[in-house]
């Protein structure tokens, strides 16, 4: 996408903050309506997969227990220069209301694909193939490979957080606690990254 931001005028972190934007969301969109498609051709409806209704005040608080007890982790994390260096993702000197907006939303979508995949699709379809047991522990190795390309800290920390979400997912009986735990993790690593880099001016601007 940047390339062709920057050839069409834009200037380098204009290009670089859209074309995060719009990967974001592509990816999100494509893989939750893959996930959906793939899951219809072997028979599974939307509620086999995690999508469905849960108990809103059950999903609530285990998103905020679980958060609560990550916070700590995530601002001491915040601090180191290698999670400066990598978050936020959109590398803008000046980063005004309106785009951690749609950062934000940018990463609930791109988030919401990837739970329906791993704590949706996978886990849902190999738990009832294999049980309990060996469907979080594959889904949850799948979900750590994912982060190979990752920080150290983050692949080591993928294996705490796939069990995590996926005992989530299993006892709402939904993606919607994992979905909202997720985003809220990867919003507040951002937001705390940027405030502790001198170099960007979080929440500043018009």
């Amino acid at each position: 996408f940047t390339p062709r931001l920057k050839s069409s005028g834009s200037s380098p972190e204009d290009a670089q903050a859209t074309a995060v934007l719009l990967s974001r969301v592509t990816r999100g969109v494509l893989l939750g309506i893959g996930c959906l498609l793939v899951a219809k051709a072997l028979g599974s409806g939307p509620s086999d997969i995690g999508v469905a209704p849960v108990a809103p005040l059950e999903t609530l608080a285990l998103v905020l227990g679980g958060f609560l007890v990550l916070l700590p982790l995530l601002v001491a994390s915040a601090k180191k220069p290698a999670v400066q260096a990598m978050y936020p993702e959109i590398r803008a000197s000046v980063q005004p209301p309106a785009l951690i907006r749609q950062s934000c939303i940018a990463w609930a979508v791109y988030l919401w694909g990837y739970e329906l995949l791993f704590r949706g699709f996978l886990l849902f379809e190999l738990v009832a193939h294999w049980g309990v047991w060996p469907g979080l522990t594959v889904s949850t190795m799948l979900y750590v490979m994912a982060h190979l390309d990752k920080l150290p800290d983050e692949t080591a920390g993928s294996l705490f957080a796939g069990f995590l979400f996926g005992a989530m997912a299993l006892v709402t009986g939904g993606i919607w606690a994992p979905w909202l735990l997720h985003t809220l993790i990867a919003i507040s690593t951002e937001a705390l990254a940027a405030r502790a880099n001198p170099s960007i001016k979080f929440g500043s601007g018009s």
